[in-house]
């Protein structure tokens, strides 16, 4: 067992952008990677394995990480068992526990992910990083 410790890891983090720390290898050293740089994360595993888990260190990293102004979250936890403590958190704009309360969230979602979309096709470019320098305020501005 391993028990999540912010401190002991922030320093391994600190120059990233949005980290995920995954735990420790077999010398104790923590593993971490900067999520900024990854198209995407699958997690998956037999029941039991630590997936809900591993999910809730992420989470819990970024909300320690980020203030509310850089950093907002959509949860969608339809079992009802691992997201909840994340209830009343400045960081979480929606935490659904039903399918129906996913409409105005997602569509919300839908019409930023456009938008940034947009600004990414307008400069031709397929990452935040490649935007030119006068562009991040624009960025940025979307994301509040």
């Amino acid at each position: 067992m391993l028990n999540y410790n912010y401190e002991a890891i922030h320093h391994h983090i600190e120059k990233m952008e949005l980290p995920v720390c995954i735990g420790q290898d077999i010398y104790g050293n923590s593993v971490s990677w900067d999520f900024a740089d990854l198209e995407t994360l699958l997690i998956s595993g037999e029941i039991g394995a630590g997936k809900s888990s591993l999910m809730r260190v992420i989470l819990t990293t970024w909300v320690k990480y980020a203030s509310p102004e850089d950093l907002r979250l959509v949860l969608v936890d339809l079992k009802r068992a691992d997201l909840g403590l994340f209830h009343g958190i400045e960081h979480v704009d929606a935490l659904c526990f039903e399918a129906k309360d996913m409409r105005k969230p997602f569509a919300l979602l839908r019409a930023e992910m456009y938008r940034r979309g947009d600004l990414l096709l307008e400069h031709g470019v397929t990452h935040i990083s490649r935007l030119p320098l006068n562009c991040l305020e624009s960025w940025w501005s979307l994301m509040k």
